[in-house]
């Protein structure tokens, strides 16, 4: 088994996908397993767009954080553009 890394995450960090202090937000905690990273989503009742259904909204939000935090998790650096994008 890779060895697993629990990525580090400021504990003042509002974000609402990743901010561990968020009380509406995610939540989201990322590992680094060898040369991959994961999360775990637990959506609480408040995520849900029809009954009973997860917003797909919230799954985004889920995925673009885990696609943000692996970036991260295996450069060490935040993605961003490299030039700027034309209208």
């Amino acid at each position: 088994m890779a060895d697993e890394t629990l990525l580090e995450n400021d504990p003042r960090n509002p974000c609402v996908g990743c901010g561990p202090e968020n009380p509406v937000g995610l939540r989201l905690a990322f590992r680094r397993l060898g040369d991959r990273v994961e999360t775990r989503l637990a959506a609480a009742e408040h995520h849900q767009g029809w009954p009973g259904r997860l917003h797909s909204g919230v799954l985004y939000l889920a995925m673009l954080e885990t696609a943000n935090w692996t970036v991260y998790g295996l450069t060490g650096r935040v993605g961003r553009p490299t030039r700027p994008v034309r209208p």
